[in-house]
């Protein structure tokens, strides 16, 4: 009897650490922050450009342009399908899928969709997580924040386009 109860007590034990350890998210399995806001430098063919990035919905994006000078109070609005572009009081909106515009804009969204989704997996990295994926047949790579999932760096080398975040602030869904 007292070899059952010593039995019964290991195992029980053993239960609940296996029971507690998974809970523990594995790193390929976690999910970054799906909205935010934040300040971008972004590359793309070789021309460098700075912009307020907003993520409100899994559709909805808004990307205002604060560098290059030509480009400051442009704003690019993609939501649910439909794209405008706002200059100076100016608004033009089209169907981007329509009419098959993969532009700037489209890319930079498209990319970072595919790494705020989830899609990709994690691995553990030195002072990150990072992924990898692809998009329109083109690999990119991804790092995240350790703390808060957020990502900070996004990188498709085959198309030149290099879109690196700071001052993230997450947006509440």
């Amino acid at each position: 009897m007292k070899k059952f109860l010593t039995f019964a007590a290991l195992f029980a034990v053993s239960a609940v650490c296996m029971v507690f350890s998974s809970c523990a998210k594995s790193v390929g399995k976690e999910e970054p922050v799906k909205f935010f806001t934040a300040d971008a430098e972004i590359i793309w063919n070789n021309e460098s450009y700075e912009a307020q990035i907003k993520r409100i919905s899994d559709t909805d994006w808004v990307i205002a342009f604060t560098k290059p000078k030509s480009l400051k109070d442009l704003s690019v609005e993609i939501q649910s399908g439909e794209t405008s572009l706002n200059f100076k009081g100016l608004k033009f909106t089209f169907n981007a899928e329509k009419y098959n515009l993969e532009g700037f804009a489209d890319t930079v969204t498209s990319v970072l969709n595919a790494v705020c989704t989830g899609a990709v997996k994690m691995f553990d990295a030195e002072d990150c997580y990072t992924a990898t994926g692809t998009y329109s047949g083109f690999e990119y790579k991804a790092e995240f924040d350790k703390d808060t999932l957020v990502v900070r760096l996004v990188e498709c080398e085959e198309i030149g386009l290099k879109i690196e975040l700071n001052n993230v602030e997450t947006i509440v869904s």
